[in-house]
């Protein structure tokens, strides 16, 4: 970071000095001559070295208590330090003690989660590593593992890359998130299950909300009091929730599908961060503030104060409108807030912290406000107006929503655009307005939009997507400086590579090396589904491209999946320990699974025999996108073959990344349809399968099980089981690629008929002609006879004696059905097939 150009302002020197107060920590460890040293001292002499202010150095040197009584010091510096020191005492509320005195690796956040008395039997630690899809190591039962060296190659990469970070304090969060999120910020006789980053941040955060709230209630930072009142409710938690996402994402037109999809997802997380940006800038509060954004939610940490109450208002109203005026009300935000005094940080009411209790507050009175969407423009005389336009009207071919009379259009001019549209601008009551029209075909399509019309929203969606092939930088503005608008919140762009050196703020996508973007302000952002298929000559993939690359039947699918009992896991998994910073740590860790390790795939293969690996098969670049992946859940499309393998790869990654906690499982829902098929319906279908997922089972002994499943072809298995199924149906594809009939498929197809016609009688007529007509088929393919054989036997087996949970005769219409589709050669067109 380059020295003081400028003095810094108290405010600025505060938020510095909390959030650089614990750096001497991660030095102390990467150096072993520091043994000795207190970690303030060193905090403080690396603080020097950067910033060479004596102001952060001072409160740095002196956030403990007994180092700032022996000061004597006095004045606001003797405030401001003050304040960092009960900052970093309200942030270190998780810290639990423990007999250990050596260091030790991050203990995983997922190790400390518990429901039911139902916890992990061996704690896993984190590795030091980066937080990259090519860079993270999974979690380990190793506390120790390349400790010492790691440590120290760590730190004097940390050490180096600060002095380019410039005058930025963004920048320097980025960079302490990318080296600090798998430093434990206590080890010491304390269970290190807290990142030093996540711990510094809020310590940050704490702090200015702190200086906010008693600059307004003292008048003036010099007349502030001293003990602070940990019962006053100086802060607020708030949430927000954008609504309607679902519906909205998959109301578009097949042409193009797959890039609007891509557009439409990554719009709204710009929407999102563009209204938490907009906060954090109106209430002049650090990054830091914003705890979380992702999935559709983001979480601040605000000053309780009047000023606040006005802002968040006044944001209110504005969003409200604006997202009226452009999404016709389809896409809505909520906001809940909730106040918090400082005993909330470190308090817990009989075994549960009060903090998470908190949490599931905030979130009860965003579910309120859902039922309330828009109530702030029920004032405004034109609410209950009619909207639309009247008479001879065009409409837009993707949503058919009313955009304007014809007669509107025909006394406007074009301009044309690129993706083969013209740009037409119109006024209505003194607003402009934009829409587009199918002028010229690209490469690849048909006529089949020509001349039609698009909306201003759509046409934005589907340049996004195509930017988005590209994905590397996130560069956004505050100003409409850049292509894409965010609801006048300002602006941002997808690029390779900044030609320019007037950028605000720029972002990598999955990559933290980026210190070397030309930016103002410049950091590193995790994004789900960084690709879209293509061509072998770049040219993007449509669903019909897509579907004819499908193994045996023509049919694309959609697979989702989330986190079971999530909203339980952070209300009471951590009982009385739960903290801001293990919440969000848990949040951030789930995030990064989802919105940022997923993208390995697209470096993996698939083929039948092996699924996904990353050896032999044909590219799943090219055969599945992810549409949309973050928070704790995911949406991906692609050829229906490979789907099944990929939700087996993302659970066995799962597990291996929670640590196999056993409190934490995956549900899933896979459909299947033709490229013609209106996707919104596809999309509700793997809905409806994936709640299936979640409902009740069968098990062993016909017990009752729920959740930890997935669905498909009408069928719901717990993953053990249906790993089972995939391996019988990959026997059966090999069988049949080296000759045998697909008669097996057509008797097992009868047999599960018999059994589901017996009503799932074990003991009907259908095990003994079963028996017959398998050994008949066994006699006639002598090569399988074996195999038969075997397969015979395990039908006729309960649950008990087998491997499934299920009886496997349970679970033969769909192993029947999977083999069926694998080995079936169909047209292009498959119409044939309606079910599926």
């Amino acid at each position: 970071m380059e020295k003081e150009t400028q003095p810094l302002s108290e405010r600025d020197a505060l938020y510095l000095g909390a959030l650089l107060h614990d750096i001497g920590k991660f030095w102390h460890r990467g150096e072993s001559n520091n043994t000795y040293t207190k970690h303030q001292l060193l905090s403080a002499s690396f603080v020097n070295t950067l910033l060479e202010n004596e102001r952060i150095n001072f409160i740095v040197a002196h956030h403990h208590k007994v180092d700032l009584t022996k000061s004597n010091a006095s004045g606001v510096r003797r405030i401001l330090a003050e304040i960092a020191c009960e900052a970093d005492n309200l942030a270190s509320g998780e810290r639990n003690s423990d007999s250990t005195t050596d260091q030790r690796l991050l203990q995983s956040i997922f190790s400390s989660i518990r429901l039911d008395s139902n916890g992990q039997k061996k704690l896993h630690f984190q590795p030091i590593s980066a937080l990259t899809p090519n860079g993270f190591i999974f979690p380990t039962e190793d506390q120790n593992m390349g400790l010492q060296v790691n440590y120290a190659d760590r730190w004097g990469k940390f050490t180096e890359e600060s002095q380019k970070i410039g005058e930025s304090p963004e920048t320097l969060l980025h960079l302490l998130k990318k080296y600090l999120w798998c430093i434990p910020s206590a080890s010491y006789k304390v269970i290190p299950d807290v990142s030093l980053y996540e711990h510094s941040r809020l310590t940050a955060a704490i702090a200015i909300c702190m200086l906010d709230y008693l600059t307004e209630k003292h008048k003036a930072l010099s007349e502030i009091k001293i003990p602070f009142d940990r019962n006053e409710t100086q802060f607020v938690l708030l949430g927000a929730d954008l609504t309607g996402i679902q519906n909205f994402i998959y109301n578009i037109a097949h042409k193009g599908a797959v890039k609007a999809l891509k557009g439409r997802s990554f719009q709204l997380q710009q929407l999102l961060d563009g209204v938490a940006d907009t906060l954090l800038s109106k209430l002049n509060l650090p990054l830091a503030n914003l705890l979380y954004s992702s999935g559709g939610k983001f979480y601040v940490l605000a000053p309780n104060t009047k000023y606040f109450q006005q802002v968040l208002s006044d944001i209110k109203q504005k969003i409200e409108k604006d997202l009226l005026d452009e999404y016709g009300g389809d896409i809505g935000i909520c906001f809940g807030c909730i106040p918090l005094m400082g005993n909330d940080f470190v308090g817990n009411i009989n075994g549960k912290s009060i903090i998470s209790q908190k949490w599931d507050e905030v979130n009860k009175v965003l579910e309120h406000e859902k039922q309330r969407k828009f109530s702030t423009q029920l004032k405004n005389k034109d609410f209950f107006e009619p909207q639309s336009p009247g008479g001879d009207i065009i409409s837009c071919y993707a949503t058919g929503k009313d955009l304007c009379e014809k007669q509107e259009i025909y006394e406007k001019k074009s301009e044309k655009k690129k993706l083969g549209y013209s740009e037409i601008t119109f006024q209505r009551n003194g607003t402009e307005f934009k829409i587009y029209q199918k002028t010229e075909q690209q490469d690849g399509e048909n006529d089949e939009q020509e001349g039609k019309y698009l909306s201003f929203e759509q046409y934005q969606s589907q340049c996004v997507g195509d930017k988005l092939k590209q994905a590397k930088i996130l560069v956004r503005s505050d100003k409409n400086e850049a292509e894409f608008s965010v609801l006048g919140l300002g602006s941002y762009d997808i690029i390779h590579e900044i030609d320019k050196k007037n950028i605000q703020r720029a972002y990598q996508l999955n990559d933290d090396n980026f210190l070397g973007l030309h930016a103002t302000h410049k950091g590193w952002k995790f994004y789900g589904g960084d690709w879209i298929p293509e061509t072998k000559d770049g040219k993007s993939k449509d669903f019909d491209m897509l579907a004819d690359e499908a193994k045996g039947i023509n049919r694309l699918g959609v697979l989702r999946m989330d986190v079971d009992n999530l909203g339980r896991i952070f209300k009471d998994g951590l009982g009385g320990d739960a903290t801001f910073s293990r919440i969000v740590q848990l949040s951030t860790m789930l995030d990064f699974f989802f919105s940022s390790y997923l993208n390995s795939l697209q470096k993996l293969k698939w083929n039948v025999a092996k699924g996904i690996n990353s050896v032999e098969g044909d590219n799943l670049h090219g055969l599945m996108q992810i549409i949309y992946a973050g928070g704790d859940d995911l949406f991906i499309i692609g050829v229906w073959n490979v789907l099944p393998d990929v939700a087996i790869w993302i659970n066995n990654k799962f597990h291996c990344f929670t640590g196999n906690n056993p409190n934490f499982s995956l549900s899933a829902g896979i459909s299947l349809f033709p490229k013609k098929y209106p996707l919104f319906k596809a999309a509700k279908l793997a809905g409806l399968a994936e709640d299936k997922a979640k409902g009740e089972r069968l098990s062993k002994r016909d017990e009752k099980a729920y959740k930890n499943a997935l669905t498909f072809l009408d069928t719901t298995m717990s993953w053990k089981d249906f790993a089972a199924v995939r391996e019988k149906v990959v026997a059966i594809v090999t069988w049949h690629e080296k000759g045998m009939s697909r008669g097996l498929i057509d008797r097992l197809y009868r047999i599960h008929a018999e059994f589901i016609d017996g009503k799932g009688n074990r003991w009907a007529k259908w095990r003994w002609r079963a028996c017959y007509s398998l050994a008949r088929f066994g006699e006639q393919n002598k090569q399988r006879k074996d195999d038969i054989e075997k397969l015979s036997a395990e039908l006729f087996m309960s649950s008990v004696g087998s491997t499934t949970e299920q009886d496997l005769i349970s679970l033969l219409g769909v192993i029947a059905t999977w083999a069926d589709f694998l080995t079936r050669k169909e047209n292009k067109s498959g119409d044939h097939i309606s079910k599926y």
